[in-house]
C-alpha cells in the first residue's frame, strides 16, 4: 500500500528533522523499498525519498552511500522529460555538496548556480527558500576567492529573509554569520565582530522567547548546531582590545540558556500546585503555540505572522507576571539571570578566579 510508504516516509522525516538519524535512517530505508515496490526502479518519483535517506546517510558520516544515493537520484531526474523541478533542484544542490568537500569548488559553483536558477524560475525571486542555495553559492565563492560575489549573494539571502521573517528572526543569524566571515577574508576585523554581534543577538532573543517551548529534540539539535557556531564565531574576533567584550557577550548568553532550561524545570515542578497550575499549564500550552508558529515563519505573509507572534507575547507576558506574584514563584528568577562581566567580578573574593575554556 501506498500510503503506508507515505506514513514510514513521514515518521522518518521527523525523526531527521528532530535529529535522531539512528531512528529515521531505517524508516527511510524501508519507505523506499516500499515505494521502490509500487513505482519500479526507474521511476523519478523515487527522487525526493532517495534525497531525504542521503542526506541522513551524510548526516550520521555514511558519505559513500550519500553519494551513491544522491547520483542515482540526480540521474532519475535528469533523464526525466517531466521531472519535478524542485526535487532536481535539491540533487543538484546536494551534488554540488560533494563537490565542495572533494575540493572541486568550480563544479559545486555551477551546480548551486544551476539549482538556484532552476527553483527561482519554480518560486519566484522572493521566496524564502533560496536562501539556502544563495548562502551555499556564496560560501562557495568565498572559498573561490571572489569575495565580491559571496557577499552580494548573502545581502540577497539576509533582504529575503528579512523580508520573509522579519528582522529579528533567529534564521537571520546564520546569514549574519557567513557575512561576518567574508569580512574575516578580507582583513576587517572590526566589521566582523560587529556582524557576528548581530548574530549573537538574534540567537540570544531565540533562546529567551522561542527555545522554551520546543520540544526537548528540538531544543537538543538546537544547542548541537546552534551554539558551535554562534561562539565560535564571537571568539574568533577577540583579541587583547575586545576580550572582555566578548566573553561578557557569551556569559550573558550561556546564561540566558541554561537559565531557560532551569526555568522550563521550575515551571513544571509548579504545574503541579493547586494554586498556580492552572496558569503554569496555560502558559506552557501558549509557549508551545508560540514555537509552532516560529516554524511557520516565510509560510504566512509576514505582517499576519507579526500580528500572531505579538498577540501570543502579550498574553505569555501577562501570564509570566501573574505566576511571578504568586508566593510559590519564589526562586523562579535565577539569580544569575541579567548578569554582566562587571557585576559577575563583584561577587569573587580577593584572590578568587574563574576559569571558563571555549574550544572552537
Amino acid at each position: 500500500d501506498p500510503r503506508l510508504a507515505t506514513v514510514i516516509n513521514n515518521l522518518g522525516s521527523l525523526l531527521a528533522f528532530q535529529g535522531d538519524y539512528e531512528s529515521a535512517k531505517p524508516l527511510l530505508e524501508k519507505s523506499l523499498v516500499l515505494e521502490t515496490k509500487v513505482l519500479g526502479d526507474k521511476n523519478p518519483l523515487l527522487a525526493p525519498s532517495m534525497m531525504n535517506l542521503a542526506n541522513v546517510a551524510n548526516s550520521l558520516g555514511q558519505t559513500t552511500e550519500a553519494l551513491m544515493l544522491t547520483k542515482d537520484a540526480y540521474k532519475l531526474l535528469e533523464d526525466s522529460p517531466n521531472r519535478d523541478e524542485i526535487a532536481y533542484a535539491q540533487a543538484l544542490s546536494a551534488m554540488a555538496l560533494f563537490q565542495e568537500q572533494e575540493g572541486d569548488l568550480t563544479g559545486a559553483a555551477n551546480n548551486f548556480e544551476k539549482a538556484l536558477q532552476t527553483k527561482e524560475a519554480k518560486l519566484g525571486h522572493k521566496h524564502p527558500d533560496l536562501t539556502e542555495y544563495l548562502i551555499n553559492l556564496a560560501m562557495v565563492n568565498a572559498g573561490r576567492r571572489k569575495f565580491d560575489d559571496a557577499r552580494a549573494e548573502l545581502n540577497r539571502a539576509l533582504e529575503i529573509s528579512q523580508e520573509s521573517f522579519g528582522p529579528n528572526h533567529v534564521n537571520l543569524a546564520a546569514i549574519w554569520g557567513n557575512l561576518a566571515r567574508i569580512d574575516l577574508y578580507v582583513g576587517d576585523r572590526a566589521g566582523a565582530a560587529q556582524k557576528f554581534q548581530n548574530a549573537q543577538q538574534l540567537v540570544q532573543e531565540h533562546v529567551k522567547t522561542v527555545f522554551p517551548g520546543l520540544s526537548f529534540a528540538e531544543q537538543r539539535a538546537f544547542v548541537a548546531s546552534r551554539i558551535p557556531v554562534a561562539m565560535s564565531g564571537m571568539l574568533s574576533t577577540c583579541d587583547n582590545t575586545n576580550a572582555a567584550q566578548c566573553y561578557q557577550s557569551l556569559i550573558q548568553w550561556k546564561g540566558l540558556l541554561v537559565e531557560a532550561l532551569k526555568r522550563q524545570s521550575r515551571l513544571e515542578r509548579l504545574a503541579k500546585d493547586p494554586e498556580v497550575g492552572q496558569s503554569v499549564r496555560q502558559l506552557q500550552a501558549l509557549r508551545t503555540r508560540f514555537a509552532q508558529l516560529f516554524h511557520r515563519a516565510g509560510k504566512l505573509p509576514f505582517s499576519e505572522w507579526s500580528q500572531q507572534t505579538s498577540e501570543l507575547i502579550a498574553a505569555r507576558e501577562s501570564l509570566e507576571r501573574k505566576i511571578a506574584s504568586s508566593k510559590q514563584a519564589a526562586g523562579l528568577q535565577d539569580v544569575m539571570c541579567g548578569m554582566t562581566l562587571s557585576k559577575f567580578r563583584e561577587l569573587l573574593k580577593d584572590g578568587e578566579a574563574i576559569i571558563d575554556i571555549y574550544r572552537y
